[in-house]
């Protein structure tokens, strides 16, 4: 075994620091205010002439809310779609349960650690044999494994909140086939006004949609902002799983299942993450170089 080397936590460095950025990279500098849009000719023409741009969004809308209802959910209680995973059995594919395998490892590796402490006085033997199992030089080789392997079950489980919070938005976003329509034109008519934060009740009684002008900005950073987070996850989960294999090999034991080292855990991690940041990454770019200028803001009255 190669002497534990802390690599990994260059790249929790890396993570926390654009966190921070991005944190407080989005200051506003426009006074938001409430207008309303004709949905004659405005509203139609606004919508006819960005047609490919909302047909690509919502058909990203639409994979999204596969992965977070079946391939990659957040496994989350509070995530609207909970219920649907522990119903149809994809909660071992979701980020909660992951964590929850690198939680157990934690757990066996303390108390691998209270054993080496209590041979170290008492039986050598014993602690030579304990720390060859785990595949370790000596005690601080391992007390430094299991700190870090707490400092990366800590950084991902941030980010299920994050997701969750996400999904649950999501529940009221139109994609092309999600709510389920004869004609998906209706759910992209929708969607065009969800970005601007608005919904069909947002129209007054002469057919004029009420929207805030900095309502897109907000959708663009909401985006944007859970793209970050699958990018530098999965960035972290590489980083961990190169860790994992270099540091702590060990099978950890889980219960009735097979015996797993915490790099596998690492490894899924990634694809959880690879999962979500293909569509988001897409969505971004739709938005922010794609689609069109809302009405309002080509108007002068």
């Amino acid at each position: 075994m190669r002497p534990l080397r802390f690599s990994g936590c260059v790249g929790l460095w890396v993570y926390l620091q654009a966190a921070l950025v991005l944190q407080f990279s989005h200051v506003p500098v426009v006074t938001a205010v409430e207008v309303e849009i004709p949905l004659r000719p405005d509203l139609k023409d606004y919508f006819k002439l960005n047609f490919k741009a909302f047909l690509a969004i919502g058909h990203q809308i639409d994979k999204l809310k596969i992965i977070r209802d079946q391939n990659c959910p957040t496994g989350d209680p509070s995530d609207l779609a909970y219920p649907k995973i522990i119903a149809n059995d994809h909660f071992s594919s979701s980020l909660s349960y992951m964590v929850r395998k690198l939680r157990l490892a934690e757990d066996q590796l303390s108390q691998a650690l209270k054993l080496m402490q209590e041979y170290y006085i008492s039986d050598p033997t014993k602690l030579r044999e304990l720390l060859g199992r785990y595949n370790f030089q000596d005690i601080t080789t391992a007390e430094a494994a299991r700190d870090q392997l707490v400092l990366y079950r800590e950084l991902f489980a941030e980010d299920i909140p994050v997701f969750s919070r996400f999904s649950t938005w999501l529940e009221k976003v139109p994609g092309q086939t999600q709510p389920h329509v004869n004609d998906m034109t209706k759910n992209l008519l929708q969607l065009s006004w969800k970005i601007e934060g608005a919904t069909e009740a947002d129209f007054t009684k002469d057919h004029k949609l009420k929207v805030d002008t900095d309502a897109r900005n907000a959708t663009l950073e909401r985006f944007q902002d859970v793209d970050f987070r699958a990018d530098s996850g999965r960035a972290a989960a590489i980083a961990a799983a190169q860790w994992g294999e270099e540091n702590l090999t060990y099978q950890f034991k889980q219960y009735a299942h097979n015996d797993f080292p915490v790099a596998a855990v690492f490894r899924k991690m990634q694809k959880w993450y690879d999962c979500w940041e293909a569509p988001l990454s897409t969505i971004v770019s739709v938005l922010a170089n794609r689609l069109g200028p809302f009405p309002i803001w080509e108007r002068e009255d």
